[in-house]
């Protein structure tokens, strides 16, 4: 008889490393949980939220703390790192907003609610992971989140997903686990601002939106992504390289407001986490 071990190798940056082999584990049971989770998105007419949106933020919060990772204990890393997979499994679960739609045919409206209490939803699901009861996705999809081991810190990852949007975080209470604070605002504010900052082309696939009739905001905010080459964050400093079509070398008017709409959307998550 044969037995067959798959081991899974999850790459951390160095400024998040985490020195507990457990913690480790832990995480690494969250990623494998959710991977396939994003294939179909729901809302398929919003900017990326999957697994590749979440790597990118986890690379954003890594530059963050460029100079700065003596800051976190391992306890904060494994909630922060959680957290980034996380945070946006709420768009995948229209039936925690009250809607439920078995044939998939959501509305445009139906969207909008989902996306506005996503940051909610996914806090519920969250602590819901460890209550016993199912968590039921998209299509009656079931889904274990890998808290099996590690019960104990899904509050804390619900709390810091709860607040990567629109919530006070003046309101979110730190708190401590096996003798050691957790900096749960801190984590809160990184997480947001690692969030708001993957904001480049690869958050949008133009072919999808040649074949969605969506409303003008959400329009603009595609393009408005995808006319950003990339953002660098070095020493502190985030810069924005935007790149144009050739017809808008003299449209002043065009790239100005995509330069500013993005960049007065970075600096308003600036200012609040600041």
């Amino acid at each position: 008889m044969f037995y067959f071990c798959y081991l899974s190798f999850l790459k951390v940056p160095k400024n998040l490393e985490i020195k507990s082999s457990d913690l480790n584990a832990y995480l690494s049971s969250i990623e494998i949980a959710i991977r396939n989770l994003w294939k179909p998105p729901v809302l398929d007419y919003y900017t990326d939220h999957g697994i590749e949106h979440s790597e990118r933020v986890i690379d954003n919060l890594n530059k963050l703390l460029e100079g700065h990772s003596d800051i976190l204990n391992d306890y904060e890393r494994f909630i922060l790192l959680a957290s980034a997979y996380l945070h946006d499994l709420g768009m995948q679960a229209p039936s925690y907003a009250g809607i439920d739609r078995p044939n998939g045919d959501y509305t445009i409206e139906d969207k909008e609610t989902i996306r506005e209490k996503h940051n909610e939803i996914s806090a519920e699901i969250i602590k819901n992971s460890v209550s016993g009861e199912p968590i039921i996705m998209y299509n009656n999809k079931k889904l274990r989140l890998g808290f099996e081991l590690c019960p104990e810190y899904a509050r804390f990852v619900a709390q810091v997903s709860k607040y990567h949007r629109f919530l006070n975080l003046t309101t979110l209470d730190d708190s401590s686990i096996s003798g050691e604070n957790l900096k749960l605002t801190l984590l809160a504010a990184l997480l947001r601002l690692g969030d708001e900052l993957d904001a480049d082309h690869r958050r949008v696939n133009l072919e999808i939106l040649k074949l969605r009739e969506i409303p003008l905001k959400s329009k603009l905010h595609w393009w408005g992504h995808y006319y950003v080459q990339s953002v660098s964050i070095e020493g502190g400093r985030i810069k924005l390289y935007f790149r144009f079509p050739e017809m808008y070398k003299n449209e002043d008017g065009v790239t100005a407001l995509f330069r500013e709409r993005t960049c007065s959307s970075i600096k308003s998550q600036l200012d609040e986490v600041n």
